[in-house]
Protein backbone atom coordinates (compact mmCIF):
# COMPACT_ATOMS: atom_id res chain seq x y z
CA UNK A 1 0.00 0.00 0.00
CA UNK A 2 1.51 3.38 -1.06
CA UNK A 3 1.27 6.30 1.27
CA UNK A 4 -0.08 10.04 -0.09
CA UNK A 5 1.83 12.02 -2.36
CA UNK A 6 0.23 15.03 -2.12
CA UNK A 7 -0.02 17.68 -4.89
CA UNK A 8 2.32 20.11 -3.36
CA UNK A 9 5.11 17.33 -3.08
CA UNK A 10 4.65 15.95 -6.09
CA UNK A 11 7.47 18.53 -8.23
CA UNK A 12 10.44 17.30 -5.62
CA UNK A 13 8.73 13.41 -4.84
CA UNK A 14 9.41 13.39 -9.18
CA UNK A 15 13.24 13.92 -8.01
CA UNK A 16 13.41 11.90 -5.44
CA UNK A 17 11.89 8.83 -7.03
CA UNK A 18 13.01 9.26 -10.54
CA UNK A 19 17.06 10.06 -9.18
CA UNK A 20 18.15 10.62 -12.73
CA UNK A 21 15.41 13.57 -13.32
CA UNK A 22 16.58 15.19 -10.09
CA UNK A 23 18.72 17.57 -12.05
CA UNK A 24 16.33 18.53 -14.37
CA UNK A 25 13.59 19.08 -12.03
CA UNK A 26 15.88 21.21 -9.94
CA UNK A 27 16.39 23.33 -12.81
CA UNK A 28 12.79 24.33 -13.42
CA UNK A 29 12.99 24.90 -9.55
CA UNK A 30 16.04 27.15 -9.88
CA UNK A 31 13.99 28.87 -13.41
CA UNK A 32 11.33 29.65 -11.76
CA UNK A 33 13.50 31.53 -9.07
CA UNK A 34 13.34 28.99 -6.62
CA UNK A 35 9.53 28.70 -6.65
CA UNK A 36 7.28 25.41 -8.02
CA UNK A 37 6.40 26.07 -11.27
CA UNK A 38 3.74 23.11 -10.43
CA UNK A 39 3.37 19.58 -11.23
CA UNK A 40 1.69 20.24 -14.66
CA UNK A 41 4.65 22.31 -15.96
CA UNK A 42 7.44 20.35 -14.27
CA UNK A 43 5.69 16.62 -15.81
CA UNK A 44 5.39 18.22 -18.81
CA UNK A 45 9.07 19.45 -19.48
CA UNK A 46 10.64 17.02 -17.53
CA UNK A 47 9.08 13.86 -17.08
CA UNK A 48 7.08 13.36 -20.60
CA UNK A 49 10.15 14.24 -22.97
CA UNK A 50 11.80 11.57 -20.84
CA UNK A 51 9.36 9.19 -20.40
CA UNK A 52 8.85 9.48 -24.30
CA UNK A 53 12.62 8.46 -24.52
CA UNK A 54 12.07 5.46 -22.56
CA UNK A 55 8.89 4.10 -24.17
CA UNK A 56 11.08 4.45 -27.65
CA UNK A 57 13.92 2.25 -26.37
CA UNK A 58 13.42 -1.48 -25.80
CA UNK A 59 16.58 -1.54 -23.27
CA UNK A 60 14.64 0.93 -20.71
CA UNK A 61 12.59 -1.76 -18.95
CA UNK A 62 14.44 -0.76 -15.63
CA UNK A 63 13.57 2.90 -15.87
CA UNK A 64 9.82 2.42 -17.40
CA UNK A 65 8.86 0.08 -14.33
CA UNK A 66 10.27 2.66 -11.37
CA UNK A 67 7.67 4.90 -13.70
CA UNK A 68 5.33 3.47 -14.11
CA UNK A 69 5.25 2.39 -10.66
CA UNK A 70 5.12 6.20 -10.11
CA UNK A 71 2.52 6.93 -12.17
CA UNK A 72 0.33 3.62 -10.15
CA UNK A 73 1.52 5.48 -7.02
CA UNK A 74 0.24 8.79 -8.04
CA UNK A 75 -3.27 7.27 -9.77
CA UNK A 76 -3.82 5.82 -6.38
CA UNK A 77 -3.21 9.23 -4.62
CA UNK A 78 -6.16 10.08 -2.40
CA UNK A 79 -5.69 13.50 -4.32
CA UNK A 80 -7.89 14.24 -7.36
CA UNK A 81 -4.78 17.03 -8.33
CA UNK A 82 -2.45 14.26 -8.22
CA UNK A 83 -4.80 11.86 -10.43
CA UNK A 84 -5.03 14.80 -12.76
CA UNK A 85 -1.34 15.27 -13.52
CA UNK A 86 -1.21 11.69 -14.66
CA UNK A 87 -4.62 12.05 -16.41
CA UNK A 88 -4.34 15.40 -18.20
CA UNK A 89 -0.50 15.81 -18.09
CA UNK A 90 0.88 12.42 -19.04
CA UNK A 91 -1.37 10.26 -20.55
CA UNK A 92 -3.01 12.63 -22.69
CA UNK A 93 0.38 13.67 -23.75
CA UNK A 94 0.86 9.74 -24.62
CA UNK A 95 -2.75 10.26 -27.05
CA UNK A 96 -0.26 12.07 -29.88
CA UNK A 97 1.72 8.50 -30.17
CA UNK A 98 -0.45 5.46 -30.27
CA UNK A 99 2.50 3.41 -30.61
CA UNK A 100 3.97 4.80 -27.56
CA UNK A 101 0.52 4.96 -26.08
CA UNK A 102 0.20 1.18 -26.78
CA UNK A 103 3.75 0.40 -25.07
CA UNK A 104 2.67 2.75 -22.03
CA UNK A 105 -0.86 0.83 -21.57
CA UNK A 106 0.99 -2.97 -21.02
CA UNK A 107 3.18 -1.54 -18.63
CA UNK A 108 0.09 0.90 -16.54
CA UNK A 109 -1.27 -0.88 -13.45
CA UNK A 110 -4.90 -1.04 -13.09
CA UNK A 111 -5.54 2.81 -11.56
CA UNK A 112 -3.25 4.42 -14.31
CA UNK A 113 -4.86 1.97 -17.20
CA UNK A 114 -8.42 3.09 -15.72
CA UNK A 115 -7.58 7.13 -15.83
CA UNK A 116 -6.26 6.61 -19.21
CA UNK A 117 -9.28 4.91 -20.70
CA UNK A 118 -10.99 7.85 -19.22
CA UNK A 119 -9.17 10.09 -21.17
CA UNK A 120 -9.04 8.16 -24.31
CA UNK A 121 -13.03 7.93 -23.74
CA UNK A 122 -13.23 11.80 -23.62
CA UNK A 123 -11.01 12.26 -26.98
CA UNK A 124 -12.84 9.69 -28.71
CA UNK A 125 -16.08 11.57 -27.78
CA UNK A 126 -14.51 14.89 -29.07
CA UNK A 127 -13.73 13.40 -31.98
CA UNK A 128 -17.17 12.27 -32.80
CA UNK A 129 -18.53 14.92 -31.92
CA UNK A 130 -16.40 17.83 -33.49
CA UNK A 131 -16.88 15.46 -36.89
CA UNK A 132 -13.42 13.35 -36.70
CA UNK A 133 -11.05 16.26 -35.82
CA UNK A 134 -10.15 17.35 -31.97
Amino acid sequence: MSTAIGYGSLTRELGRRIPFLREAVEQQLFAAGGEDPGPHVVFGDVFNPWLEECLSKPEAETDLGIAFQFLEDMALDPDPRVQEVVQMTVLEDLLASPDLLKRARALMGPAARELSRQIEGFWDRVREESGGTP
